[in-house]
């Protein structure tokens, strides 16, 4: 899946199609580590049912991430790995059909992020490889700097 033409920005269709191209490995990956962690074992239904739910996680993740990075930075209230995160809900319910019991969490990781029982989804760009972290620095700092340039140019300084 290579961007979609809504996102016309550099750095936005950078970001997309890096984390497009390294999200079904790695939710592939994160659900049969967390089984081994969590359940000792990965059955063959759960490798089946990771391919099944990765391809899930990035059908929604893609959507989801046109629809953010397609709006005007000013406009955008979530940021992507926040996307990605709220999108593994079909990496989850393998877990939970496989009876992998839940990862112990923190309060703050229960409040942040209640449906991630088994803590999936990335916390930083880097979780998701060298290229997906480079893109995700570099759109983070283009849309930073295109907020202050037009805050500047608003007459404001911060």
């Amino acid at each position: 899946m290579t961007h979609p033409p809504r996102i016309r920005e550099q750095y936005s269709i950078e970001l997309f199609d890096a984390v497009v191209a390294a999200l079904p490995e790695w939710v592939e990956r994160r659900i049969r580590e967390t089984s081994m962690e969590l359940a000792g074992t990965v059955t063959d239904e759960v490798r089946v049912a990771a391919r099944v739910a990765a391809r899930a996680v990035c059908q929604e993740v893609g959507d989801q991430l046109t629809e953010l990075l397609a709006e005007d930075v000013d406009a955008q209230r979530q940021n992507p790995l926040h996307v990605i995160r709220g999108c593994m809900t079909p990496a989850t319910k393998v877990l939970r059909d496989a009876a992998v019991p839940p990862r112990h969490r923190d309060e703050f990781e229960r409040n942040a992020m209640p449906d991630d029982v088994y803590s999936l989804g990335p916390i930083a760009w880097i979780d998701l490889g060298e290229a997906v972290h480079e893109a995700g620095i570099n759109w983070g700092a283009w849309k930073a700097a295109t907020i202050i340039s037009r805050r500047r140019a608003e007459g404001k300084t911060a």
